[in-house]
């Protein structure tokens, strides 16, 4: 994030404007999420990978969940990402079906951007989760019950990046053009090195 510092002071921002960026409640959560988290098996991130777990889903994350299972009797379980696409699905009323996880992520990304509040938000995944235990999901409800975990986790960090303005302008939107610049200028610098 020092690039992003370093951007910002050339093009003559305030050192406090980018502080209030970078320490904004959407900065700290990308800074974690560029840490990892080792307890937790999360890896961490690059910034283009944390701007596009905000901007096109979580797909990578998903991914963890989508696991099938056979179950004691033999049977195929289906997976609890899929499940979880089916409802959204349902909940959204797409017309498409989602066939892979990056599907799926796209409708939760859509869901955790769409103009219903927090809580409605929040209430649709606890319902996806009450469905899935009172319909059993064999083996995998421990797995499917920290996805619609990640999943609230997911709308509410959404949330923040929408709603968390400073001075009148949104934190996450002024973080991403400190970002690019940032990486303009250190390609520029790798080719003005090259000369």
């Amino acid at each position: 994030m020092l690039g992003m510092y370093i951007y910002g002071l050339t093009i003559g921002v305030k050192f406090s404007d980018i502080s209030k960026i970078l320490m904004s409640d959407i900065g700290f959560q990308i800074s974690d999420m560029m840490s990892g988290d080792s307890f937790n098996e999360e890896p961490s991130m690059n910034i283009q990978d944390a701007f596009d777990y905000f901007e096109i889903g979580p797909n990578k994350q998903l991914a963890k969940f989508d696991k099938v299972t056979i179950d004691e009797h033999k049977h195929r379980t289906i997976s609890p990402v899929a499940v979880l696409g089916k409802l959204l699905k349902t909940e959204l009323d797409e017309k498409i079906v989602p066939r892979t996880t990056r599907d799926t992520a796209r409708l939760l990304q859509k869901l955790s951007i769409s103009d219903r509040t927090l809580e409605e938000k929040l209430k649709v995944i606890q319902e996806f989760r009450k469905s899935a235990v009172n319909n059993g999901t064999g083996p995998n409800k421990a797995l499917a019950q920290r996805m619609y975990d990640f999943a609230e986790e997911y709308i509410e960090q959404q949330h923040i990046r929408l709603n968390n303005n400073i001075d009148g302008f949104n934190a996450y939107d002024e973080l991403k053009k400190l970002s690019e610049g940032a990486e303009e200028m250190k390609t520029l610098g790798q080719l003005l090195h090259l000369n």
